[in-house]
């Protein structure tokens, strides 16, 4: 039988600790928030600064929610779009480097468990279903 990853809900109470990772490796859970290299830029409430791949002008949409942010991260990860803040723009992880360093890890993020957060979709990149890629 094989492991499943799944998201792990962080959280900022008192005594809280990460719990380890459900693969096995004795480590804890991968946290894949907003600073670091696996967190969503797109923030809720903010505009985000784009540049479609195909090279079409910017543009500055609004995120107005979770599922738009993660809509957002989605097309970010898969290169449909790029962020277009200048030569400093962040460059979004490969699925390659997703699947090497966060295959068959539980994933943790302080998105609510009941709420899209990109942590799936790393979870879904990371851990293809058989047949996929």
């Amino acid at each position: 039988m094989t492991y499943t990853p799944k998201r792990v809900q962080r959280r900022r109470t008192r005594g809280w600790k990460m719990p380890l990772c459900g693969c096995g490796c004795g480590k804890p859970a991968w946290y894949v928030g907003r600073p670091t290299r696996w967190g969503n830029p797109a923030i809720i409430g903010q505009r985000m600064p784009y540049q479609l791949h195909s090279g079409g002008g910017k543009a500055r949409p609004y995120i107005w929610d979770a599922a738009q942010a993660v809509e957002w991260y989605t097309d970010w990860i898969t290169g449909v779009v790029r962020l277009a803040n200048g030569k400093n723009a962040r460059q979004a992880p490969t699925v390659e480097d997703i699947r090497a360093t966060l295959g068959g890890h539980d994933l943790a993020c302080y998105c609510p468990p009941d709420q899209p957060c990109h942590a799936d979709v790393l979870l879904a990149l990371a851990n293809p279903e058989d047949g996929q890629q």
